[in-house]
């Protein structure tokens, strides 16, 4: 409740036609929701979490990550990987050896 009252004197403090209030309430209320909603999309899938947590600990390759979560498909260890990694949570080492050696470390933000 305080924060809706909070809210309403924001908006209060902008507009003193009582039409315009309600629009700007809610504009303002999806404002602070934002960041909320943008948290769960980076870490909404249901492994990224353990993909995290498991990078957190120490630096490992495709196959490492494969073992520690069992019952995961290549398939999807990929997409979660890559959809981590283009949200900047994790960073992908290529080493130029044959066979090629590819390494996930989480980043600072992750």
């Amino acid at each position: 409740m305080m924060f809706i009252k909070k809210l309403y004197d924001i908006c209060m403090n902008f507009i003193v036609d009582t039409k315009n209030i309600l629009v700007i309430f809610f504009h303002t209320m999806n404002v602070y929701l934002e960041p909320v909603v943008n948290a769960l999309k980076i870490i909404g899938g249901k492994w990224k979490i353990a993909i995290l947590y498991r990078l957190n600990q120490s630096p490992c390759r495709f196959g490492e990550l494969k073992k520690t979560l069992y019952p995961i498909t290549q398939q999807m260890l990929t997409k979660q990987l890559r959809e981590l990694e283009k949200d900047g949570l994790i960073s992908r080492q290529v080493f130029n050896v044959i066979p090629q050696k590819v390494e996930y470390s989480s980043t600072q933000f992750g």
